[in-house]
């Protein structure tokens, strides 16, 4: 478990938040920020594991917000609660990229979810403008992989 911790100015194009690499087994992140990241701001590669993501956020100005890639299964739960009891008041994290290239999601297994936190009630839970690329990409979405973007 992650838990409560900001992460903040990170200098370089490799140096990224949270950086998961071929994990399994079970990963909870609980309000974890991050901003001024230039790397990707959470990037997760390979393995098979189960990764909860609740309350918190990521802002991002540079590169990818979100690059998630190469599971061979699990699931990524971004929504918090909202992904298994909608009702619940413990969202999962906000996600605001603004300049940067988005989301990118590719060659995955993983059943992946996103939705707001719940210190973000009122608004959107990802918000992608002016992103120097698609904004939100899904390439390769492999069997039985799937994504959903969650009404908090």
């Amino acid at each position: 478990t992650l838990r409560d911790v900001n992460i903040e100015d990170t200098n370089g194009a490799s140096s990224h938040g949270i950086h998961l690499v071929d994990m399994s087994g079970e990963v909870r992140i609980e309000n974890v920020t991050t901003s001024g990241v230039e790397g990707n701001s959470l990037f997760i590669d390979g393995g098979n594991a189960d990764i909860d993501w609740f309350g918190g956020s990521i802002t991002s100005t540079a590169n990818h917000s979100v690059l998630i890639q190469n599971q061979t299964g699990g699931t990524i739960n971004l929504a918090g609660d909202n992904g298994t009891n909608p009702t619940s008041t413990f969202g999962g994290v906000t996600i605001s990229d603004t300049g940067g290239t988005g989301i990118l999601i590719q060659n995955t297994q993983a059943g992946i979810s996103f939705g707001r936190s719940s210190q973000t009630a009122s608004g959107p839970g990802v918000t992608v403008t002016n992103s120097s690329e698609a904004g939100v990409r899904i390439l390769s979405l492999l069997n039985p992989g799937s994504v959903s973007f969650l009404r908090g």
